[in-house]
């Protein structure tokens, strides 16, 4: 489950902080 999760939360954690690094 921890894999699974790690591997689609990478991406959405890559995009949130893409996100947050333009806003900023």
């Amino acid at each position: 489950m921890a894999l699974r999760i790690s591997g689609q939360t990478q991406q959405l954690v890559y995009i949130y902080r893409l996100n947050i690094f333009v806003g900023y």
